[in-house]
């Protein structure tokens, strides 16, 4: 009876008809798969987040590595220990979600203030799991919230290791969020990342150049539980068959996403708004 109700409750990808019709349906999806996981029901629908709006504009964007030239090793660690590359191992930037993640609450001034953002934060953890340093990758738009967001990376505890480092350091750069939204924190995490990578991915068509269109499109994907693509589908076009393409393409480069750290090893749906605009500059 369960697994009847659940399939029979939980919404299909259909045309997107308006706003308010996607937020509606990405709702009722959503409270139909929590009832359904606290009643155990086998053939749960799999949880849909919803992406923040990406924007891709003509001149391929320098944010990306001006983020990762800002992560600058920690002023702890002595110069021939810099021979050691500073890279991700033994799953450090996944303890460091889910430490941040548990503890981050929204500053009551700023939820009266409906001030909303993505503060990205690079952090500097050492050996033995201590954390050496926080500075700022990439601003929130919002100093109240860069503010907490550092404050919240230097005052976590140390970080859960199995077994010490196998380098002095590591470096990790994590999406702090603040968004006046009812999901949960390790999913609205998850939303950030994935915005985060098809904004510094993607690029304007160069097929587009020479008529230089803007649109909006809408993208639903189903995303296994290890990240990659079960099914992409085009919800909404831009009007561009060549701005459509370059969406759908760029989904394809990025893949696999990385929603094992968020998702629990559940299958997730994406719901991906992208506009494109050859000459626009606010993101």
């Amino acid at each position: 009876m369960c697994a009847g109700a659940c399939r029979s409750r939980a919404p299909a990808w259909g045309p997107v008809m308006d706003s308010g019709h996607v937020v509606h349906s990405l709702l009722r999806t959503m409270v139909v798969a929590a009832a359904c996981v606290a009643s155990s029901c086998a053939s749960a629908p799999r949880l849909t987040v919803p992406i923040d709006l990406v924007t891709i504009t003509g001149p391929a964007s320098s944010a990306a590595a001006d983020e990762v030239s800002s992560c600058a090793p920690p002023i702890t660690v002595q110069r021939e220990e810099l021979l050691v590359s500073p890279v991700d191992v033994e799953g450090v930037s996944r303890n460091i979600y889910e430490l941040v993640s548990s503890r981050r609450t929204y500053p009551e001034w700023a939820r009266l203030r409906g001030w909303q953002g993505t503060a990205r934060v690079c952090v500097a953890v050492s050996g033995n799991g201590a954390i050496l340093q926080a500075r700022l990758a990439r601003t929130s738009g919002n100093a109240f919230l860069d503010n907490e967001a550092l404050q919240l990376v230097r005052s976590a505890p140390r970080i859960s290791l199995e077994r010490p480092l196998p380098v002095p350091f590591v470096l990790a750069i994590i999406p702090i969020n603040y968004w006046l939204t009812d999901m949960p924190p390790h999913f609205q995490q998850l939303a950030a990342e994935v915005k985060w990578l098809l904004q510094t991915k993607g690029q304007y068509p160069l097929a587009a150049f020479a008529s230089r269109p803007d649109g909006n499109l809408i993208l639903g994907v189903m995303l296994r539980a290890d990240g990659s693509i079960e099914h992409l589908e085009l919800q909404q076009s831009s009007g561009s068959e060549v701005l459509d393409q370059a969406a759908t393409q760029l989904l394809e480069q990025v893949a696999p996403f990385p929603t094992q750290p968020f998702s629990g090893g559940r299958p997730v749906r994406l719901l991906i708004p992208i506009a494109y605009r050859y000459d626009y500059t606010v993101r």
